[in-house]
């Protein structure tokens, strides 16, 4: 609620009718929708947690990570931590007039006790089967405990248009990338539609639509795909990050697992996240792209590595490029701009890890940068548990393959020219002063001086006047200009005098 000294602020003037007088609304609450409206919800959240935390720690701790706006996620390693978890939660946020609702788990006893009103699945006794709820716009089926989507798409009627097109692919909301493989087959028709100069209502050409019509018809399978949300094993031993980078003439991306050893030695690993880019309309050279998913890869580790706040045996990272991991093992100032500046972000985003080779039939990242039908996203096994090797012991992983030469031109080496300038060397007059008129003056006293010197010896009149003529000053620029042509000229002089024909290569 907004206090009411400050209400006179958010004011609305209004009227049903046009005949009506216009009417005064002051609100009461902080209104939706507005530039800070955000920004008031997740302040008001975090005040709270400062205020009042010292009684509800465990769930203090989580309300500046756990939520985004209004919609809090969070949970705990054992079911009496959960229901420990949700009672601090409650009381928590009541201490702020705000009662928590929808509350969801996939274990009932944690649900046990709380008011039928506050529940968002249908029973807290039994799952109901196949029951699914959203979550910040994914769907989580908590019985089985997987990672859904439930996209429908309406059938087109009428022509197919740009506008129709984009707002199919819009719904493709994806962001922990568990579906990458397909949606950056969307987002390559998504950038070939901006290349079309028409405009969103107007019927697209027949090659987009044929390539729209094989696509279309898969969005619909993806509420087949699901994916473990518990992505460690339960009785971890150690645990590690793998992260694989890979790139087509299409589009680069990567993806990131997570594999754990239990103390019986049984490996697990899951996907956790994967990132795509669609490749530039600036044509850029296989291993550029190559280097540049390499960058997404780092990038999504730092995420994901904040996000999970866990200690990690030795991260590894994977790519196919032999060129961009030669480029990963020198210093960035070996290698030409492009690439100096993005080895030298990846190598200290990843100063801990090590790059690894790995062939690209095996590489999950190959899936991402060359686009899946989805029929084919289901079927691999690839892409949701990484290549078979991961779920060995290391002794079976790639060895590292030995050095292989690289032509020059695409290890783009940082280039030093060295030039030698010859200067000219003039008379030393002329670099005395800085000033063309001073330096005439200065030359016309000389001048002046020699004149009175040779009038006194041969007995004539001498030149007394305390001010220069023009005179004299049109000789020393006279003099000075001579002076110039006969260090420049030299040799179109000397031709001259001789009687010769000036060189054909002069610059007269």
């Amino acid at each position: 609620m907004v206090h009411p000294d400050d209400r006179h602020l958010q004011q609305i003037l209004w009227r049903f009718n046009n005949s009506d007088p216009i009417q005064t609304y002051q609100l009461c609450t902080v209104t939706y929708g507005l530039g800070p409206s955000s920004y008031l919800a997740t302040r008001t959240l975090l005040r709270l947690a400062e205020d009042e935390g010292c009684h509800y720690p465990k769930a203090a701790s989580l309300v500046s990570k756990g939520y985004y706006i209004d919609d809090f996620i969070g949970g705990d390693d054992t079911v009496e931590g959960a229901i420990e978890l949700r009672n601090q939660m409650s009381n928590l946020m009541a201490k702020g007039g705000f009662i928590l609702r929808k509350w969801a788990s996939n274990k009932l006893d944690v649900l046990q006790n709380l008011p039928s009103d506050q529940i968002g699945t249908q029973s807290s006794i039994k799952f109901v089967p196949d029951e699914m709820i959203k979550t910040l716009g994914i769907t989580w089926e908590p019985e089985s405990d997987y990672l859904r989507f439930n996209i429908t798409i309406k059938e087109n009627d009428g022509p197919l248009t740009k506008r129709k097109i984009q707002s199919c692919i819009a719904q493709l909301f994806d962001p922990l990338g568990l579906i990458a493989p397909v949606v950056i087959a969307a987002k390559i028709i998504m950038q070939r539609l901006r290349l079309v100069p028409i405009g969103r209502d107007d019927e697209v050409s027949t090659d987009l639509r044929e390539l729209w019509q094989d696509f279309q018809p898969q969005i619909t399978q993806l509420s087949q795909f699901k994916v473990d949300r518990f992505i460690f094993s339960s009785k971890k031993k150690t645990k590690q990050l793998h992260c694989f980078a890979d790139a087509s003439k299409l589009a680069y991306g990567c993806c990131v697992y997570a594999r754990t050893v239990d103390q019986d030695d049984t490996v697990k690993v899951q996907l956790i996240s994967s990132k795509s880019r669609v490749a530039p309309l600036k044509r850029l050279s296989i291993p550029r792209l190559e280097l540049c998913a390499a960058l997404l890869a780092a990038r999504l580790y730092c995420k994901v590595a904040q996000a999970l706040e866990m200690e990690f045996d030795p991260v590894h990272f994977w790519s196919d490029s032999t060129v961009v991991l030669n480029w990963l093992r020198a210093p960035p100032y070996h290698w030409k701009t492009f690439v100096a500046n993005r080895v030298s972000e990846i190598q200290t985003s990843t100063r801990s890890a090590e790059w690894k080779h790995v062939p690209g039939i095996q590489n999950p990242a190959d899936l991402v940068s060359r686009g899946m039908h989805v029929k084919e996203l289901l079927e691999s096994d690839l892409w949701s548990y990484g290549p078979e090797w991961l779920s060995m012991p290391e002794g079976n992983w790639p060895e590292e393959s030995p050095m292989v030469p690289i032509p020059e031109e695409l290890m783009e080496r940082e280039t030093v020219a060295a030039g030698a300038v010859c200067y000219e060397k003039h008379n030393s007059i002329f670099t005395r002063y800085s000033h063309f008129n001073k330096l005439v003056r200065v030359v016309t006293w000389l001048f002046r001086f020699r004149h009175n010197c040779q009038s006194r010896i041969l007995g004539q009149p001498l030149c007394l006047n305390t001010t220069l003529t023009l005179e004299e000053i049109e000789n020393s620029k006279t003099q000075l200009i001579q002076l110039v042509q006969a260090e420049s000229y030299a040799q179109e002089l000397k031709s001259i005098l001789a009687g010769k024909l000036v060189s054909p290569k002069s610059t007269v």
